[in-house]
């Protein structure tokens, strides 16, 4: 019996009463519904040790959303950033950077994880994306991105992503256009050099990104693991069987 690849997901952190590090189920439930094992990962220290201990035990990464990430770790005051917890940030991006320049495993990154990937691989974000629209002299919002108002605080957008025809994530999909949901407020601005940009929405914020070999890395400002389409469940499938070919 072939084993069934092990997938590492980063977890939140929150603090009441008691500090403790948490995932929402809907990860656990994709991941574990396309054929993978899934692993919530703590935030831990930045221990060398430690960060080659994961990548030995996981075949594959996913990068979760959460809060946003810190602006200093690429440059830039805090201008509107929201929920930052610096610890997370040094911890995924340490993970991520090994990732990346140590194995060849796959690594899938998810709305703040999108984020993260770009900025630690050398990007940069905008930290509000009203001041997106501004630098562009947009006098109001092409489409929505995340719901306003307290009756649609909780609530996901919903919009088109136009796919790059010759990106991986189109030969995944086999689509040039999907509906995607969307509940964020930054997005990438200046894209890692080792990135490419596999999709945008139609006032031209990048929604996926991905690094251009034979390996699965892929970035999408979306939130495939609360979609219950094909495109959501294609994504899944094939990150999880590439994880399940690279040992």
């Amino acid at each position: 019996m072939v084993a069934k690849p092990k997938i590492g997901i980063t977890s939140d952190f929150k603090e009441d009463r008691i500090k403790f590090n948490w995932l929402k189920s809907r990860y656990i439930e994709a991941v574990e519904k396309t054929g993978g094992v899934p692993i919530i990962l703590p935030i831990v220290g930045l221990d060398e040790e430690k960060i080659k201990i994961y990548a030995d035990i996981l075949d594959g990464l996913l990068l979760s959303g959460g809060g946003d990430v810190d602006p200093a770790l690429y440059g830039q005051r805090n201008e509107g950033s929201k929920r930052v917890f610096r610890p997370r940030d040094q911890f995924e991006i340490k993970l991520t950077k090994f990732f990346i320049q140590k194995t060849e495993k796959s690594l899938l990154a998810i709305c703040r994880g999108h984020q993260l990937l770009n900025v630690a691989l050398g990007g940069t974000l905008w930290q509000d994306i009203q001041i997106y629209w501004e630098a562009r002299n947009y006098k109001v919002p092409i489409i929505e991105h995340r719901r306003l108002g307290e009756k649609f605080d909780k609530a996901r957008a919903w919009h088109t992503v136009k796919i790059k025809k010759d990106s991986k994530l189109y030969n995944i999909l086999g689509k040039e256009q999907i509906i995607v949901n969307s509940s964020h407020h930054q997005i990438v601005k200046d894209l890692a050099p080792e990135l490419i940009v596999s999709a945008t929405s139609v006032d031209g914020v990048i929604e996926a990104v991905e690094i251009d070999d034979d390996r699965f890395v892929i970035g999408v400002q979306w939130h495939p693991e609360d979609m219950d389409g094909e495109s959501a469940e294609k994504l899944f499938k094939t990150f999880v069987n590439s994880a399940s070919k690279v040992s």
